[in-house]
């Protein structure tokens, strides 16, 4: 009873779109999550700004990491450059024994 009341004054809160989650106490939902979503508004142009700039973020922070862990398969001729000298665990070894 008091989820429902709740989910139905949260809906009309300033008349603006946005997702609710609730822990509903109610016997058939109980230990349930309830979404409730109304409204469609289109997202603004910043947000697609912002969301490049993240991903720019991470590619900046975990692309170096990517690029060592495939260079560390290199031959023994190889070192940390591109175009790759041959595949070997080499290094592998040499670090577990």
């Amino acid at each position: 009873m008091y989820a429902k009341s709740f989910l139905a004054r949260a809906a009309h809160h300033n008349g603006r779109a946005s997702t609710i989650f609730v822990l509903t106490t109610n016997h058939e939902l109980w230990g349930s999550l309830v979404q409730l979503r109304y409204g469609s508004e289109k997202r603004p142009w910043t947000f697609y700004v912002l969301a490049a700039f993240f991903t720019l973020f991470v590619l900046f922070l975990y692309g170096p990491m990517c690029a060592i862990y495939l260079l560390s398969f290199q031959g023994p001729n190889g070192g940390l450059t591109f175009p790759m000298h041959g595949v070997s665990l080499q290094w592998f070894a040499a670090l577990f024994v």
